[in-house]
């Protein structure tokens, strides 16, 4: 048929050829008019391109990003080489990335300020009403999406081949989801709204929140930053923080082995391009460094140096936020301002990150100190998906072990609205450091235990509560150690499906994913604590509803060194979905109590140890009690000589039942010994083999416990079991 081979690569024709490993995108490029869209090659002249052949939505560049190209390939061509020129030449100039932010600023007139800074537009197309799902169907919204990934799974698809779904790599995955991310999607069935936040107007239980300790308030007076075999430092030290002066990168150099992150543009870093093998670095250059005016480019360009992956990444979630989910105005912002800079901040990261970084492995206490302006670069590779060694997902690969870095997991799948809000507070968080790069530091802390703590003997008094149904940890535990309800794989689903506590952290606080870079899986007497992280998003709603609303000015103070005073501390809980009353054996209560009093533990004189701020943690999708889990981490805290602050995330008789037994174990004088033989107690009597579910919950057994000493019985309706009887054993024995 005449035209069949000029057809845009919209095409099925094109599509086809463009997926085939080998081919150049630039010999792919057939010589025509250019079309409306701005793609050379769409049809020949007086050739009427046939509107089937273009899905719906598959816009790659507004009209304003083509203007004054050439209608010719050569003349393309001309202009690509010119760009990789310009681009080279600017890459061999030092950057001044302040004058750069001013003049971002003074240039009005190429889009509009507020944008840029933080007013991103809300999705105004029908497939992104902010609606969240209805029951039964998945929603208005997912039903929308749906359509839209069917024309697009159809459209990739070659003819004749077996459609693949979105987790085409699971063939070789070294994990199964249950281990990795949506598992933790559970926990939307008991929790779809954020947690209100603290209103100390409303019921609080114990001593006032502001009466607990917090940084800066209980820092030292003078911090150094000094480095050792077991601290790695990536700025040159001495260091003196200066508010407007980004932090000099260190002059070590770098290293290719199995103790740090293998860079990608290490001289070893080789990747198979056209058949051939080359440094990965040029291709990574070249690749960026070619117009990239829409999302169809922006994934060309990501797959010329991952070829391996050609017939496996769908990039149906890229496509469809730039292409649906967000405004025309706002595409245009990101393709011509956010991007270019993005590929400069990324191409830059020989210059910004050149030592060795060292990987965080399990059995070895190690830390770790960063610039925000070297995380950045760092993010911006992963948004790239530059890094080499870190897409195979089969168990021999030398990264099984850690959590995926590269962002193709987030821009690939079905386009729900999860993954798309996220990859919202990704973009933010772009737009925020590339007009002012940021200029402080950020510690990661790999902490571990060598031995269990001798529980039962413990005779640590309990420290004070806090304990509230309203608040949350990210808004009210300003200055506290605030707890990440973690993955042992950090980050949890943050970059797949999982969108509960700890992703929407890593999410609203993107510094925090460089942690998947260089930290090995978590280890049972295992922590690592973030000291400095920023905020940039504010957010809205919880799992299916999860929304970005709005930017986020952090007002949390720094320290001397120029980290914000916030610290979180990763700890990841065991799972007992499916064997409920298997945590209240011995051996899992002190997994648990080990587990989180390495995270709460510090080195600090006791005057100078912040309260730990905290809530339900491992009681969502992994199917923790959560009195046990309470007291399990008041117990910690309290041997780590922290008070507790808890948020309940609306659970007011939780808050009730904690703070009455709180009390009462702390004006009986008992210490977190005699609470631990009184759990034991409580599994050898109530938990009984052979028995569905324990009537007598553990808070009133802990009170009867208590009250034994006095002779006093409490009235708590028929709770006794059916065992409670056995022979020769009563409750007050």
């Amino acid at each position: 048929m005449p035209g069949t081979g000029a057809k845009s690569r919209r095409g099925k024709a094109t599509d086809q050829r463009k997926h085939q490993p080998g081919a150049s995108s630039a010999s792919a490029k057939p010589k025509g008019k250019q079309s409306e869209t701005g793609r050379p090659g769409a049809a020949s002249a007086g050739t009427v391109q046939p509107s089937s052949v273009v899905p719906e939505g598959r816009k790659s560049a507004p009209a304003s990003t083509v203007k004054g190209r050439s209608s010719t390939s050569q003349s393309t061509k001309t202009s690509a080489d010119t760009a990789n020129k310009a681009n080279k030449r600017k890459m061999a100039e030092p950057m001044d990335w302040q004058s750069s932010g001013q003049e971002l600023i003074s240039n009005k007139s190429a889009f509009d300020m507020n944008a840029f800074v933080g007013t991103d537009s809300k999705p105004t197309s029908p497939d992104d009403k902010m609606e969240p799902p209805q029951t039964g169907d998945g929603g208005h919204a997912d039903k929308v999406q749906q359509q839209y990934v069917d024309k697009a799974h159809a459209e990739l698809t070659p003819s004749g081949a077996g459609g693949e779904g979105h987790r085409d790599e699971s063939s070789d995955s070294q994990h199964s989801d249950s281990d990795r991310d949506d598992d933790f999607d559970m926990e939307a069935e008991e929790q779809t709204n954020k947690p209100r936040r603290h209103d100390p107007n409303q019921p609080w239980k114990g001593v006032p929140l502001d009466k607990l300790k917090t940084t800066p308030r209980c820092l030292p007076r003078t911090l150094k930053l000094e480095r050792s075999r077991d601290h790695c430092i990536g700025v040159r030290t001495p260091f003196q923080y200066k508010a407007d002066t980004i932090p000099a990168p260190c002059l070590a150099g770098g290293k290719w082995d199995a103790d740090h992150v293998r860079m990608p543009f290490a001289y070893e870093s080789k990747c198979t391009t056209d058949g051939k093998e080359q440094k990965r670095w040029d291709v990574i250059v070249s690749a960026l460094n070619r117009p990239i005016p829409g999302p169809y480019e922006l994934e060309e360009a990501i797959l010329k140096y991952n070829q391996r992956y050609i017939n496996k990444w769908k990039f149906l979630v890229l496509r469809h936020y730039f292409t649906k989910h967000i405004s025309s105005e706002d595409r245009d912002l990101f393709f011509e301002h956010i991007l270019p800079r993005m590929i400069e901040l990324t191409l830059r990261l020989p210059d910004i990150c050149p030592f060795a970084i060292p990987l965080l492995k399990r059995g070895k206490a190690k830390k770790l100190t960063l610039s925000q302006h070297q995380i950045s670069s760092l993010l911006a590779n992963a948004f790239f998906c530059t890094f080499p060694l870190r897409n195979s997902r089969t168990r021999a690969s030398e990264y099984s072990d850690y959590p995926d870095i590269n962002f193709s997991h987030l821009f690939t799948g079905d386009p729900v609205q999860r993954k798309l809000q996220k990859l919202q507070c990704i973009v933010h968080y772009f737009k925020r450091v590339l007009f002012k790069s940021p200029t402080g530091i950020v510690t990661f802390s790999r902490q571990m235990l060598v031995d269990s703590h001798k529980w039962a003997s413990s005779m640590d008094n309990l420290t004070q509560l806090h304990v509230s149904s309203t608040g949350t940890i990210e808004d009210n535990g300003r200055g506290m150690l605030q707890v990440d309800f973690a993955n042992k794989y950090l980050g949890g689903g943050v970059l797949g499906h999982g969108c509960v506590q700890e992703e929407i952290r890593f999410a609203i606080c993107p510094e925090m994913i460089i942690t998947r870079l260089f930290t090995q899986s978590l280890d049972h007497m295992e922590s690592l604590v973030m000291t400095g992280c920023e905020r940039y998003s504010e957010y809205e709603g919880y799992s299916d509803t999860f929304r970005w609303k709005d930017d986020c000015q952090d007002p949390t103070e720094r320290d001397e060194l120029g980290r914000l005073c916030c610290e979180v501390v990763a700890i990841d809980a065991q799972v007992f979905r499916s064997d409920y009353y298997k945590q209240f054996k011995r051996s899992c209560i002190e997994r648990e109590l080990n587990k989180a009093y390495c995270g709460f533990r510090t080195s600090a004189n006791e005057a100078d140890r912040a309260a730990v701020c905290t809530g339900n943690w491992g009681c969502g999708a992994f199917g923790g009690d959560k009195q046990l889990k309470a007291l399990i981490q008041v117990m910690a805290a309290s041997v780590a000589k922290r008070d507790v602050c808890y948020f309940t995330f609306g659970d007011e008789q939780l808050t009730k039942d904690l703070f009455e037994l709180h009390d009462q174990l702390r004006r009986k004088e008992k210490t977190v010994g005699d609470l631990f033989c009184m759990l034991e107690d409580y599994n050898s009597r109530v938990v009984l083999p052979g028995h569905r579910s324990p009537s007598l919950p553990l808070f009133h057994f802990i009170h009867r416990q208590l009250d034994r000493d006095k002779g006093v019985r409490r009235q708590w309706g028929d709770a006794r079991s059916h065992h409670d009887a056995s022979p020769g054993r009563t409750w007050f024995d």
